[in-house]
């Protein structure tokens, strides 16, 4: 069974590169052999990397060397990667932002941007203790074991595209990599950092006021620090300017409402109005940035 059109939708690299391979095998084995529903590797350029990519999480799976570097869809240089070998996705590498550029290859990497771990430790109350930036925090254990799982059913969600099972398993993910990298043993000294804390205050904030129409003054009074000292705490931990991190958050919710809508003829207006998101075509243009495609697409 091939990927189907709406599922091809989803995939990076453009359509020209995916001419070339009409029908991009799912995950293999370290021998090339199929497993359960897995396909062979057919003769020629091995497969794609296909990237599903959902509200947070993007998936990359193996690419052949004929493909240039600059064809595959941009990196997330300000997130974690998790990176495994074959389908064995107990094999689970973490590699930080710092560590990306200097990674060996590896056949499957999963992106997790900062700000929903972020926003899920701290509903799980493990924040200030939470290891991002050290590749021994992710133990291979009883605890990592879950994660793998979780690796596993993504990897066998990507002919489907970013469903009804892919969002599930993304929250489910979230939520088990912010309890595997709460380390208090391991937590170094940025923890402490006054900007750590008022950083992820002022994330919370946003995430719970998405609809609403803020500029970066008043996120900074919630925080409790100047606007300047906010830009140089997300600058400092996530690479980024505050309001970056704020239209991720946007773009995630805006594309879980699309995929989630039971109503495809729903206006996508009111969608974009629920998100806090301009209707003008800044919007459509970040969002094929982050997701491949246009809303209207995703929506379809």
């Amino acid at each position: 069974m091939g990927i189907s059109p709406d599922a091809r939708a989803n995939l990076s690299p453009p359509a020209t590169h995916l001419e070339a391979v009409p029908d991009l095998p799912t995950p293999l084995n370290r021998t090339g052999r199929g497993q359960g529903n897995l396909k062979t590797v057919p003769d020629g350029p091995g497969p794609m990397r296909p990237w599903v990519v959902g509200p947070f999480l993007s998936l990359l799976g193996p690419q052949p060397e004929a493909i240039p570097a600059a064809a595959a869809h941009p990196a997330v240089a300000d997130g974690l990667q998790l990176h495994w070998d074959g389908i064995d996705s107990r094999s689970l590498r973490l590699v930080s932002p710092s560590q990306q550029r200097a990674a060996a290859p590896a056949d499957w990497v999963l992106q997790v941007p900062l700000e929903p771990l972020l926003l899920q430790a701290s509903a799980q109350g493990v924040l200030q203790d939470l290891v991002i930036d050290r590749p021994e925090a992710l133990v291979p254990g009883d605890t990592t074991e879950p994660l793998a799982d979780t690796c596993a059913g993504l990897v066998a969600a990507t002919e489907a595209g970013p469903t009804g099972q892919w969002l599930q398993l993304e929250e489910q993910l979230l939520a088990q990599l912010a309890s595997c990298l709460h380390r208090p043993d391991l937590a170094g000294a940025q923890r402490r950092d006054r900007g750590w804390r008022h950083l992820c205050l002022s994330l919370s904030w946003m995430a719970e006021h998405l609809a609403e129409d803020f500029n970066l003054a008043e996120v900074a009074v919630v925080a409790g620090i100047t606007p300047r000292a906010l830009q140089m705490a997300y600058r400092k931990h996530l690479d980024k300017r505050p309001l970056q991190s704020l239209r991720l958050l946007r773009l995630a919710e805006l594309r879980r409402l699309l995929l989630q809508s039971a109503s495809p003829s729903r206006r996508l207006m009111e969608h974009l109005d629920r998100c806090g998101l301009s209707r003008s075509g800044s919007t459509a243009r970040h969002y094929r940035e982050r997701y491949g495609e246009k809303p209207s697409q995703t929506r379809r």
